[in-house]
């Protein structure tokens, strides 16, 4: 019986880890067993590997060789999910300024205490 081959590293989304990858061959490329294997619902690793969903619950991204919380690709700080009417309130500009690098910030700063100092 022929060995079915593996699919090629770059087939597979960018967010998924590769020790899970790893895993995943030697399980034959089995969802299944995988799944089992990990203790995770398949529909959770399929989505994973195939479309690169992350699930939101921090217990299950941690059984999937995940970090426990997203992390944002712009600052690389953890993304805690807050309520939507706390989303709401934070207006635009303040959610630009907290993924500024700390330079940058400082940067902005200088420049407007000596224009405020200059007026």
């Amino acid at each position: 019986m022929k060995k079915k081959k593996s699919r090629k590293l770059s087939s597979y989304p960018k967010n998924v880890p590769r020790a899970l990858i790893r895993e995943y061959r030697l399980a034959g490329e089995n969802g299944l067993k995988l799944s089992k294997k990990l203790g995770v619902n398949d529909a959770h690793l399929s989505k994973l590997l195939k479309y690169g969903i992350e699930p939101k619950d921090s217990s299950i991204r941690v059984k999937l060789m995940l970090p426990a919380y997203p992390i944002c690709k712009c600052c690389g700080r953890k993304i805690i999910n807050r309520t939507k009417a706390a989303k709401g309130m934070e207006p635009e500009y303040l959610n630009q300024w907290k993924h500024l690098p700390t330079e940058e910030r400082q940067r902005v700063i200088k420049e407007y205490l000596t224009w405020k100092s200059k007026q």
